[in-house]
């Protein structure tokens, strides 16, 4: 029987492009943060001496997806800033998010910030959501 884990305290990590070894700071007020996601393409192998009529399938270029998060923006944070600037300059930039399972799983990625922007509701938290746009493949704790 498997394990069952709230998303409490999953953290995000930011890297600090030092390295190697690359030292990273964890974002501050992280309300919630959602792995890389990714997608294969599906490639159409269908020929025309198939011989039931059924189409057939190959896995094509898979993509690593993207990588969303909320935070309890905080204009003064440096971290929050980061993530600005980040998506300001295009960088490039190592991520990891540390699952709370009892082993800490990693999640680890490169990513540009695709857009990242606050929403100032009238009577509600102050939050910054951002979508990191994966390059290259994430890595998945030892297990993939």
């Amino acid at each position: 029987m498997s394990n069952k884990y709230t998303g409490f305290p999953t953290v995000l990590n930011r890297g600090n492009a030092d390295g190697p070894p690359e030292t990273f700071t964890s974002i501050a007020g992280v309300r919630a943060v959602g792995p890389p996601k990714g997608t294969a393409n599906v490639v159409d192998s269908t020929t025309m001496d198939n011989p039931n009529g059924f189409k057939t399938k190959l896995s094509g270029l898979r993509d690593g997806g993207t990588a969303k998060l909320q935070v309890a923006f905080d204009p003064a944070d440096a971290g929050h800033q980061n993530l600005i600037i980040d998506y300001k300059l295009g960088t490039l930039r190592d991520f990891e998010v540390v699952l709370p399972d009892t082993g800490q799983t990693v999640v680890a990625f490169s990513a540009i910030v695709k857009e990242c922007g606050p929403e100032t509701p009238l009577d509600g938290l102050m939050t910054m959501d951002c979508s990191l746009e994966v390059s290259g493949e994430p890595k998945w704790g030892t297990f993939a």
